[in-house]
């Protein structure tokens, strides 16, 4: 009917983990994420608190304090991702924030 949503594309198209985490792997806010830890300037590893069915996910993500930095997908497993954050070729310590997106199992 007008205005009705199949329920599939809710699921399908919802993030199924996000957070925004600080400098030293600290998080502001977040869901399905159990933890993040510091692996190295500009290194953080993000464990979910609900696995994924596979490797595959899309991980959109963004820095804080400097248009400049970016963000690369530098891992994916079921359990985890490793985010590495660059400015000018050379990793940064900043806030940044991802969700992440694929089938939970």
């Amino acid at each position: 009917t007008a205005g009705s949503l199949d329920t599939s594309y809710v699921v399908n198209g919802s993030a199924k983990a996000w957070l925004h985490q600080n400098t030293d792997a600290s998080l502001d806010d977040s869901f399905n994420t159990s933890s993040t830890a510091d692996q190295g300037t500009g290194n953080y590893r993000t464990t979910f608190t609900n696995a994924f069915t596979n490797n595959f996910q899309a991980v959109p993500s963004t820095c804080a304090q400097n248009n400049d930095a970016v963000v690369y997908n530098n891992g994916r497993a079921t359990t985890r991702i490793d985010l590495k954050l660059e400015e000018g070729g050379s990793a940064v310590d900043r806030k940044c924030a991802a969700s992440v997106h694929g089938d939970l199992a």
